[in-house]
C-alpha cells in the first residue's frame, strides 16, 4: 500500500510537542534575522514572558543554538 508522505493521523499528534516545536522554530527564526540585520554574530538573550515558556526555550537551548547557527 502507498501512502502519502507525510501522513498525520489525528491519534498520533502530540499537540504539547508541536507547540513546543513552535517555539523553537519562533526563537531560531528570530535569532537569525538579529544575526542577519547586524551582519556579525553576538551574543543575543531572549525575553521570558513566563515560568512556562522559559523552561520550554531552557530545556531546548541547545537545539535552539545549534539551529541559530546553521546557515540558511
Amino acid at each position: 500500500m502507498i501512502y502519502k508522505y507525510p501522513s498525520i493521523s489525528e491519534g498520533r499528534t502530540n499537540e504539547t510537542v508541536g507547540y513546543e516545536m513552535d517555539l523553537v522554530d519562533s526563537a531560531v527564526k528570530s535569532l537569525r534575522s538579529l544575526v542577519n540585520e547586524r551582519r556579525e554574530r553576538k551574543p543575543a538573550s531572549v525575553l521570558r514572558g513566563n515560568k512556562a515558556f522559559a523552561k520550554i526555550i531552557g530545556s531546548h537551548q541547545w537545539e535552539i543554538i545549534t539551529l541559530a547557527n546553521l546557515s540558511t
